[in-house]
């Protein structure tokens, strides 16, 4: 599971539970736009550039959710690997491996059509799309002045 974590500042969490009811329903809905905007920013990244923007399952991006604990000041966006086991790979790559499977069919952009067959050499992914990582560090900049406003 791929997961980013929102926390308010530990100085600030334990008070929490004493501030009225309006101002932690608030604190709730700012912790939840940031954990929006990192699921925003991450589908972005993740659909960007080939191959995942040919993705046709899109189990990618029905595999980003966000959870909120406003009692404890805690958000977190998690790429769950039960829908898109394949999200650490987008994520960071991938060395050249075999794939096999009775039958495997694949739509090859090379060939410019429908492949079947039982292996498959895969070259691997060079480079991961960082597409949480890069969210987050996005986060990071906005979330400070997202949060502090109007709470």
């Amino acid at each position: 599971m791929l997961k980013v974590n929102i926390r308010m500042e530990e100085r600030i969490t334990p008070k929490l539970r004493k501030f009225p009811i309006y101002r932690r329903e608030r604190i709730g809905q700012k912790l939840s736009d940031v954990a929006s905007y990192i699921q925003q920013q991450a589908l972005y990244y993740a659909y960007e550039n080939p191959p995942a923007q040919y993705s046709k399952s899109l189990k990618l991006a029905s595999s980003i959710r966000i959870n909120v604990n406003t009692a404890e000041g805690k958000a977190s966006v998690i790429a769950d690997r039960r829908i898109a086991p394949y999200a650490p790979v987008v994520e960071f790559g991938s060395a050249p491996h075999k794939i096999t499977g009775n039958p495997l069919r694949f739509y090859w952009d090379k060939m410019g059509r429908w492949v079947t067959t039982t292996k498959v050499n895969h070259p691997g992914i060079k480079e991961g799309k960082f597409f949480m990582t890069r969210a987050a560090v996005d986060a990071r900049f906005l979330a400070p002045r997202e949060v502090g406003e109007g709470v």
